[in-house]
């Protein structure tokens, strides 16, 4: 199963909603609502931002459902969300359509790991872009995917160690509630770094002496990838110590009291390291049933292998383990491993990447060892599997294991530049599920293995764009890129997340109008179920102005709407793109022109002019400077409301108008038809709502909430 998935992209620093009267009251039709948050305003702020679509960790729900988190890139980078159902398919109820993505600013940020709380919230670690560098970030999360505002600042958290450069690299929650995050601050070249939370986001101070602690070893650059937290609450970090004099990597732990401070019965004084050879660093650790710990990463530096050590709990090898208690895993080219999980007969799985011959890239690999150590050739070939994603570049990031003994390996698939097919290195989550024996899972997605394309192969997108039918399947509309150019593109998703097969081909339709770019900007469904999208062609160098395409229920275009499916709208209207549907089934689409005049055009059922509207079913109206239109919403009445933003005083404001349903302004609402919201910053209206009282609501965005 290959699922497209599709997000709205806020690229702003806050939300902004607007409360304004429809109807006849004791105030003005078109004044702000008072009753709606302040004075009528509500502004949220949200601090922070992210990176890509490709997957960092995931956690097994109990209930059989996989969270996968991870970062999903645009111009910058956003915390990744997805839930998937134990077979495979999207979680439908987590999110929109299993995903939810997290930008908190116009800066960037990306998640490294993922933790899920007893009540079932998720917390996810990872970086926030700061001015003087890199912040710890925690996000929480409702079990639906919704923010938890009761945790930080509205479900954020961001911790600086007072170095140009903190990141979180791993996270787990204790059994009294605490979180602790573990990575590293540029501190004296490189420490470990972890901080301590409350359950309610805010620093434990009885966690170092300000919730934060920081370990060198010796003259070294020092990085915790890996966390796990004891029964007892004492805390193990795991990582590498690079010793800056002898230039060679070691696998480094260190254990922590609760209160923070260093374990002296761990080690030297609550610290190990252990050397492999020429470098070698942990990317995962796990307790065995006894406390054992075991940690895993890699050696060597051109060429290197699996590499995993297990410790007695006071820090010593154990030399039962592999031997003198170390494993190294030969293979014939370059491999890593950055997960780790103990199955209930105590063996040990480890999953990552190893390179292939073909083009230098990488596939998954899943390797399974016995309590001692040696490989367990009851496990795939000789006790290691490898994947491959559609001949692509793969790893393995996350790694558990089901109550059946089923081993499922999450990661990301991604193509570079030089492979068939691709125009760029663009990142995928990737997912498989293995049978006991190592096979690929066959009642898992497709042949066991499930991609969930965040932003393309071919730079595939949707940007608000979708749509609920009444029998509850899905419809999401975006933009395909490819070398040829840009194609409108749909899909159609069955309840459980899967593709509709009866829909376009496989659930997926592509559109070309034979230009250069052609772009589609939202859907609406007609009473009938046939799909409306709108958009625009563009030529090389050329805007070309709306169109307006209408599909058939089985995604074919309709060769009664137009020119074969297609209408031209107006080529004057081409910024901020948006449409509605009457009652009637009158179709009203809006948008700004070169002018910076908001357009507004209506088109009767069949794709011709409704010439009954403003002058051959168009209006144009002089807002004020800059004006730009990008939303609109449809009243009981008829009356149609266009919302966007104009240049005020001093920077953007709040834009709304409203016409009558001849097209002509309604001079009951605001100023002649107008109304303007300052935010007292730079703001900009980019969606409409009735209520059912009649009363509109408009959301948009502020950059200036800091």
């Amino acid at each position: 199963m290959r699922t497209q998935w599709f997000t709205r992209r806020i690229e702003a620093a806050g939300f902004l909603f607007v409360g304004l009267l429809a109807g006849w009251c004791p105030a003005q039709a078109g004044d702000l609502d008072t009753t709606f948050g302040v004075g009528g305003k509500v502004t949220t702020g949200f601090l922070g931002s992210a990176d890509n679509g490709a997957c960092a960790a995931f956690v097994a729900q109990s209930d059989g459902r996989i969270l996968v988190a991870g970062t999903r890139q645009t111009w910058a980078g956003d915390f990744l969300l997805a839930r998937y159902d134990s077979d495979g398919s999207p979680d439908m109820t987590f999110g929109v359509a299993g995903l939810v993505t997290t930008d908190f600013a116009n800066v960037d940020e990306g998640a490294a790991a993922a933790a899920i709380q007893v009540d079932g919230k998720i917390v996810v670690a990872g970086r926030r872009s700061a001015p003087n560098g890199d912040d710890f970030a925690l996000v929480r999360y409702n079990p639906d995917g919704t923010l938890d505002s009761s945790f930080g600042s509205g479900g954020l958290v961001t911790t600086d160690f007072g170095f140009s450069s903190d990141q979180a690299n791993a996270v787990a929650i204790g059994a009294d509630g605490r979180i602790v995050a573990v990575g590293n601050t540029s501190g004296n070249a490189g420490d470990f770094a972890l901080a301590c939370y409350n359950p309610d986001g805010s620093l434990d101070t009885t966690f170092g002496s300000t919730g934060r602690v920081t370990t060198q070893f010796g003259a070294s650059y020092d990085m915790a990838n890996a966390v796990t937290i004891q029964a007892d609450g004492r805390i193990i970090a795991a990582g590498q110590s690079y010793d800056l004099n002898t230039h060679r990597a070691n696998f480094a732990l260190a254990r922590y009291n609760a209160d923070g401070t260093l374990d002296g019965s761990f080690g030297d004084g609550g610290k190990v390291t252990t050397a492999f050879g020429p470098d070698s660093l942990v990317m995962a650790a796990v307790l065995q049933g006894d406390e054992r710990i075991v940690v895993a990463g890699r050696m060597g530096s051109s060429d290197p292998d699996f590499a995993l050590a297990r410790y007695h709990t006071d820090g010593s090898l154990d030399t039962t383990f592999g031997i003198g208690g170390k494993v190294t895993t030969p293979a014939p080219q370059w491999e890593s491993a950055n997960a780790l999980a103990i199955d209930v007969y105590g063996r040990i799985v480890a999953a990552g990447q190893v390179r292939t011959p073909l083009y230098w890239t990488n596939d998954f690999v899943v390797v399974r060892y016995t309590p001692n150590g040696s490989l367990d050739t009851t496990f795939g070939s000789g006790g290691r599997v490898s994947t491959d994603f559609v001949s692509s570049d793969d790893g393995a990031s996350a790694v558990t294991i089901q109550a059946d003994g089923g081993v499922i390996a999450v990661g990301s698939a991604g193509r570079r530049p030089f492979m068939v097919g691709s125009t760029g290195q663009n990142w995928d989550i990737a997912l498989a599920r293995y049978s006991s024996n190592g096979n690929l899972d066959a009642t898992f997605g497709t042949g066991g293995k499930v991609i969930t394309d965040v932003e393309g192969v071919t730079s595939d997108r949707a940007d608000d764009i979708v749509a609920a039918q009444a029998d509850g399947k899905i419809i999401a509309v975006g933009t395909r890129s490819d070398a040829n150019g840009e194609d409108f593109a749909l899909a159609r998703f069955n309840h459980d997340g899967s593709l509709d097969p009866t829909f376009g081909d496989g659930g997926l339709v592509t559109t070309d109008f034979q230009q250069y770019n052609d772009e589609a900007f939202g859907v609406a469904l007609q009473a009938d179920n046939r799909i409306v999208v709108v958009g625009r062609r563009r030529a090389p160098g050329v805007y070309s102005g709306a169109i307006l395409v209408r599909y058939e229920v089985d995604g074919s275009l309709d060769a009664s709407f137009g020119s074969d499916g297609m209408v031209a709208v107006d080529d004057e209207i081409y910024w901020g793109i948006a449409m509605g549907i009457q009652a009637d089934g009158r179709i009203v689409v809006t948008g700004s022109n070169s002018d910076r005049e908001f357009c507004v055009a209506r088109h009767n059922t069949d794709g011709s002019e409704d010439t009954t509207f403003g002058i051959h079913g168009k209006v144009t109206t002089y807002v004020g400077s800059g004006a730009r239109a990008y939303a609109v919403t449809i009243q009981g009445d008829g009356k149609i409301v266009v919302a966007g933003d104009v240049d005020g005083d001093v920077d953007q404001d709040f834009v709304l108008v409203r016409y009558n349903t001849n097209g002509s302004l309604d001079t009951t609402f605001g100023n002649s038809g107008k109304v303007t919201t300052d935010f007292g910053g730079s703001e900009s209206a980019q969606a409409l709502t009735i209520q059912a009282d009649g009363k509109i609501v408009a959301g948009g965005y502020t950059p200036s909430l800091q």
